[in-house]
Order: structure tokens, then sequence, then C-alpha cells
């Protein structure tokens, strides 16, 4: 393809890329305050009270106020609520002092910078390889084509751009040495532990033991001022945390082992036994990937397994994918990177794929879609270290 052509095609997919985000941003503000963002607000309001919420939905306390999302209690009136990282509830207590709606606009605004923060590293990063601005565009706008996904959580309020930001952070903070920094960036991962939790395996294969270290001392503070205001252990709090996870994947299954199967074998299997399988086989996919890249320094390569398996090793939502930006972003300079035709067209189909669907659907093709996607993302990891695009020194690329 000549530079001409090639222009026009990075010119034609920035404008789809740019559009359907947009057309998310849109979706979203319609949505204010998302049902997620509820949840929270509902379970820091509850625990200002002094209530822990995981009595509530655990039935060892009644209330009339609150109750379990989708139960009967709620569509009464009650204010629904699951259970959340009591570390979480430390660093959403601002918000909860805030109007439901003003907050949650807050928290939108919040997710959409992060957007924003993640499109601006991806269009540096592409021009630091030629200089050429179109390279820049092409990384950026791919970074961003993340289909119904973006729409989705902020729809819902979920914590997912949140989260697509932090792993930047670690990425930076990582990549310049900064261990502490990169323990504080990562507890706030650990927000969503079914998120956080597999960035252990490059943390340990890179012998980062100060960072691991900050992160839980980080994590363990933060469950302090919850503990106190419900006047329970902290570690009581924490405990609480898979049991809750477990109640979810019981509901909507994981990535390896669906919720059909887990609605077969209800009653034969008990539904944490299957979680269990799931994160095990998951744990070892992202081992296996990670080892494979150790003896490389880029932390954005380094990290891309755990970020693929953390959608496959536990319970995740449509609107997790978000935090695959990376792997579109990663792709994207692949395509820039390689002489390879070969692989340019498997990340050209890859992109898109990942982005599926581009519409709001939950439909089976849709779930096909986005497992085929995760499979093939697996494999584009498998054979990461072998295309040595990423391997010569490239500070901009640590």
């Amino acid at each position: 393809m000549n530079e001409k052509k090639q222009r026009l095609a990075i010119l034609l997919f920035a404008v789809i890329s740019v559009s359907m985000m947009v057309s998310n941003v849109i979706w979203g503000i319609s949505s204010i305050p998302g049902y997620d963002f509820r949840l929270r607000y509902h379970e820091v309001e509850c625990l200002r009270q002094g209530i822990d919420p995981y009595d509530i939905i655990s039935k060892k306390l009644e209330s009339k106020e609150y109750a379990l999302f989708a139960t009967p209690a709620v569509a009464q009136g009650a204010k629904a609520l699951h259970v959340y990282t009591p570390w979480e509830y430390t660093w959403f207590l601002p918000l909860s002092f805030l109007s439901k709606n003003a907050a949650g606009a807050i928290f939108l605004f919040l997710s959409i910078l992060a957007y924003i923060g993640v499109s601006i590293y991806a269009y540096y990063e592409g021009l630091a390889f030629r200089g050429k601005w179109e390279d820049g565009l092409f990384a950026a706008t791919a970074a961003l084509f993340l289909g119904a996904s973006a729409g989705k959580m902020l729809s819902v309020a979920n914590y997912g751009a949140i989260n697509a930001f932090w792993i930047l952070l670690l990425i930076l903070a990582l990549s310049h040495g900064h261990d502490v920094m990169a323990g504080i960036v990562w507890s706030f991962l650990m927000i969503k532990p079914q998120i956080g939790m597999l960035f252990v395996i490059p943390l340990l294969i890179k012998r980062k033991y100060i960072t691991i270290g900050v992160a839980v001392a980080s994590c363990l503070i933060c469950s302090l001022p919850p503990a106190l205001m419900c006047g329970k252990n902290p570690l009581i709090l924490i405990l609480e945390v898979p049991l809750g996870g477990a109640f979810v994947a019981d509901a909507n299954g994981t990535m390896l082992i669906p919720s059909q199967v887990f609605n077969l074998l209800k009653g034969k299997v008990p539904g944490i036994a299957l979680m269990l399988v799931s994160m095990l086989v998951g744990a070892g996919i992202c081992a296996v990937l990670t080892w494979r890249l150790r003896k490389n320094n880029r932390w954005l390569v380094i990290i891309t397994p755990t970020v693929v398996c953390t959608l496959l090793w536990s319970f995740c939502h449509p609107h997790d994918r978000v935090i695959l930006w990376l792997t579109q972003f990663l792709l994207a300079l692949t395509i820039l990177k390689t002489q390879k035709a070969n692989v340019r067209y498997y990340c050209f189909m890859l992109i898109f794929l990942t982005a599926w669907p581009y519409w709001d659907n939950n439909n089976i093709l849709s779930k096909m879609i986005r497992r085929i996607s995760l499979v093939m993302l697996v494999y584009g990891c498998w054979i990461l270290p072998k295309l040595n695009i990423f391997e010569k020194q490239d500070a901009n690329l640590q």
C-alpha cells in the first residue's frame, strides 16, 4: 500500500473509531448516574450508617432501606447494593458526601478523562516510531476502538475506564523505576480484585517485591476506616470479598466456564469450586505467557498477557473489556513495526474482532466472538517473543 492510500485508510479508521467513541460518550451521559455507580454509592452510604453492606446481602441483618440488587425488595423501592473491597469504600467515600447525580457526573467525567489519557499516550508512542502524525493517529484511535464495551461501561458507570488509566500509570511507573508509586497505583487497580490481582504474576517474575509490599500495605491501611465505621475487624471485611465474588461468578460464569455450565452443574458442583478451577487455569496461562517474556524489559509488553488473562481467569462483564485498549494499541504498534504481511493481517483482524460488538448486544454470537478474540489474543501473546519487534532498546516503549 502506497503512502497516500495508507494515510487515507488511517483517516477512515480514525473517523470510525472517534465516531464510535463519541456515540459511547453520549450514551453514557444519558445514564447518569449509572447502575454500578449507584451500587457503590449505596454501599458507602450504608457504611456511613455503621452497617457492613455484606451483612445485608448475606441476610445477617434485615434492612428496609437497602437490599441486594435485582431482588424483589429493590423493585419495591429499597436501595440496591452489593459488596466491594473495603479499601474501595475508603477511596469512594468523598463522592458519597455529594448528591448521587453530582457524584455520578464527576465519576463519568473522570472516566472520559481516562480515555483521553490513554489516547494521548498512544498517540505520542505511535508518533515516536517514525515521527509521522498518521502513525500516532492510528495508535491512538486503535486504543479507543473498543466497540460497545466503552459505551456500556459509561452507561453503567463501571470502574473500567479508570482501571484502564491505572494500567497506563502502572506501566509508566514501572518503566521509570518508581516501584513505590507502582505499588500505590496497583492498589488502586485492586479496587476490582478480579482485574488487579493477576498483575502479581509479572511483578513476581520481574522481582518487584517493593511494589507488591506497598500495594498490600496500601490496601490494608485503606481497609481500616470502613472497619472502624462498622465496628469490624478489617480482615473480616477483606474475607467477605471472595464470597461476594463467588456470588457474582455463580450468576455470570467466566470466559473459561460459561454461565450455562454453572447453571448445569448447580447443586452438583459448588460455584466457588468452578470459580477456583477457572482462576487456576487462567492464572496458569498468564504465568506461562509472562514467563516467555521474562527477558523483555518493556513493561508495555510484559503486562499484556496479564491484561488478556484478566478477562479469562475470573468473572467479567462485556464492559470490563475496555482494559483491552492496551492490546488494541499494541496491535497497532505491531502493524506499524512488522514487515510480515501475515502478522499485519492477523493484527488488523484481531483489532476488529476484539472491539466486537459495535453496538450493545449480548447474544450468543457476541459471546462467541468475544471468546474467539481472547483465544486469538492469547495466541498473539504466545508468538510475541518470536516477532522480535519490541526487543531493541527504545525508551519510549518501555
